[in-house]
């Protein structure tokens, strides 16, 4: 096997989601006028990881997660607000948030010498992609796939099908490897269709004593 393409995660496998998330809830809390503490932050965090999950699932739509998440939260905290304004102002200022995980760019300029690059994330796709032009490896990439955009979320098999219809050449999958921190997603997906993958464990998720680092990767590259 020759290996043709890599396909990298962005959330907290190129960039640090959780920064993002952070500076984007504590403006949305001061412009809905929410107290903005580790309780708030939490019941938020927790609300959005478990619509998100079902909507990875498939057992509920986008758009459910999207405005569902905020619906939640504002039951939950005892307000009535509008979920769509919510989502408005969350995203706005999400996509002003661009912080590299270290060592990101460092292994993209090693990928592109080797391999087509491209980037397969869940998100919304003006989000999303605002954010990675913020980037400094965004020059490396040949596609930008977003969920948003293609119609399907990760691990949906077919936008991960769609990727490999982009590359530069015919490529089939045992000559492609998904890098990415979300084992549902990421993992999984990309092995329903036979495609390689790389688990990066950069937050030493499930287990602590197992926290990758990008070195780790590219040692793991080495043996594919």
């Amino acid at each position: 096997m020759s290996l043709k393409l890599v396909l990298l995660d962005l959330d907290d496998t190129l960039l640090d989601f959780t920064v993002a998330e952070d500076f984007a809830l504590k403006g949305l809390f001061r412009f809905i006028d929410i107290e903005d503490n580790l309780k708030n932050r939490k019941i938020y965090k927790d609300i959005n990881a478990d619509f998100w999950s079902r909507c990875e699932q498939g057992l509920i739509s986008k758009e459910d997660a999207i405005y569902g998440r905020f619906e939640e939260f504002f039951r939950v905290i005892g307000t009535s607000l509008s979920p769509l304004e919510a989502n408005q102002k969350y995203l706005s200022l999400l996509s002003q948030v661009s912080i590299e995980i270290p060592g990101a760019l460092q292994l993209i300029e090693f990928l592109q010498k080797s391999y087509e690059v491209m980037i397969v994330t869940n998100g919304e796709a003006r989000t999303q992609r605002s954010r990675i032009a913020k980037s400094s490896f965004e020059k490396y990439l040949s596609q930008i796939i977003v969920s948003d955009e293609v119609g399907y979320l990760k691990p949906h098999p077919l936008i991960f099908q769609h990727a490999m219809s982009l590359a530069r050449f015919k490529t089939k999958p045992d000559q492609v490897i998904m890098i990415g921190d979300n084992l549902h997603a990421d993992v999984s997906g990309a092995k329903s269709l036979g495609i390689n993958t790389i688990w990066f464990n950069g937050k030493g998720q499930i287990s602590q004593r197992i926290k990758h680092r990008y070195f780790d990767v590219l040692a793991l590259l080495s043996k594919i």
